[in-house]
């Protein structure tokens, strides 16, 4: 008998300093619990998670030669007594040579029993958050993250052409400009504005510069590869425009629900919106706006500077102002979910309590619109998800929503 088993699944060497997270899906059997053992070989540091069946209980830590404790350790259940285990590890100084092994224990580790436990889909990736599973066979799989409906503000392509980079002079103004490019090659930037930059790989490793220049003549001098590149005012990198000849303009992207469809689905006596998003920029930009093409009749939800809110007009007056009361992140999703009726109006962010207004009437709009208004105050950034309700749900149903 055996009191207790090792089974070594994965030996993976990967060459970067950072977040790994471990998962596997595992069904009870008789043991009465198990480590997920993460083992860094080149520095001999270990890293467990320990997860007992009946006590439904975690332990984590490190093992050997003193490896970082796992975190954002979680449990999700996907029926029939089958659940899925995560963690992470951060190898900073750990070695990058990974080995990935379960450790089964019988009921208190007694040498004449022995224990078993069901596992399957074990996956090791990058970051810090667990994602979907990925089968693979022989080689790793790389997944591009779906982040939803991208929105963006109109932007200019100066260079060309953009496909092979080529050594040019473009007329800027004296604001913030955005450089970008595929490839190993470097654009040397002199004239109203001196950087180097040299680019750190072929798609999708997109290179990216953010800077301010003087107002006149920008040189930029190329050599090797860079491809799909991209000269944008604006203070971040939006999607590539392509160009051949000459400077190239994507439009603002605009997304409506308008006429009969938006009649169908309108309730003007009292509704609920939940919508989940990202914005690569701070600042005002709008998510949701039920509007009538003016300012004068809408309900808003936007981002500002330094919250998330809900604003109401009626017949050119405010009528409600509610803000979330904390700031939305760049590059990172988030919920917000409002509601509207006479006098009655809330808005929560990401699970917490509703902020609500008493007083208020209701515009008449005519249209719904996704991540804009007006052409102005454009998303930049996905819209994930987006749902209307017809009736004003109450304040706990919001906050539930949003968590």
């Amino acid at each position: 008998m055996i009191n207790f088993l090792i089974i070594n699944i994965i030996i993976k060497t990967f060459t970067i300093t950072r977040n790994y997270t471990f998962s596997v899906f595992a069904k009870q059997g008789t043991a009465e619990y198990f480590d997920i053992y993460s083992f860094f070989q080149t520095t001999t540091k270990g890293s467990y998670v320990r997860y007992t069946w009946a006590t439904d209980q975690f332990a984590a830590g490190s093992a050997d030669g003193g490896g970082v404790v796992p975190t954002n350790i979680v449990k999700t259940s996907f029926g029939n007594g089958w659940y899925r285990f995560s963690f992470t590890v951060n190898d900073a100084n750990e070695g990058n040579n990974i080995s990935l092994c379960y450790r089964l224990y019988p009921s208190g580790r007694d040498a004449n029993k022995t224990g078993t436990t069901i596992f399957y889909g074990n996956q090791v990736e990058f970051g810090s958050t667990v994602t979907n599973y990925i089968p693979t066979t022989s080689n790793p799989v790389t997944v591009r993250d779906c982040k939803g409906l991208l929105l963006e503000e109109q932007r200019t392509n100066l260079v060309f052409p953009s496909a092979a980079l080529t050594t040019q002079t473009r007329t800027v103004t004296a604001v913030a400009h955005t450089l970008s490019f595929y490839g190993t090659g470097t654009i040397v930037l002199s004239g109203v504005h001196v950087a180097t930059v040299t680019g750190t790989g072929a798609y999708p490793t997109r290179t990216t510069l953010t800077f301010t220049p003087t107002a006149g003549s920008l040189i930029l001098t190329v050599t090797g590869s860079v491809t799909q590149a991209q000269l944008e005012a604006g203070a971040f990198v939006t999607s590539y425009i392509p160009t051949t000849t000459g400077s190239a303009v994507r439009s603002a992207d605009a997304c409506s629900i308008t006429g009969a469809n938006f009649t169908a689905m309108y309730n003007q006596t009292e509704g609920s919106v939940l919508v989940g998003a990202s914005t690569v920029t701070s600042g005002t930009r709008d998510l949701v706006s039920i509007d009538s093409n003016g300012y004068t009749e809408n309900i808003t939800l936007f981002t500002g500077s330094n919250s998330a809110q809900l604003s109401v007009v009626d017949s050119g007056a405010f009528q409600v102002s509610i803000s979330s009361g904390s700031p939305i992140a760049s590059n990172v999703a988030f919920k917000l979910a409002c509601a509207y009726k006479l006098n009655d109006f809330a808005l929560t962010k990401n699970g917490v309590a509703p902020q609500t207004d008493n007083t208020g009437t209701l515009p008449t709009p005519n249209q719904l619109k996704i991540g804009y208004e007006k052409g102005q105050y454009v998303l930049c950034g996905h819209v994930a998800s987006l749902r209307y309700y017809k009736k004003r749900l109450p304040n706990d149903k919001l906050q539930s929503l949003t968590a």
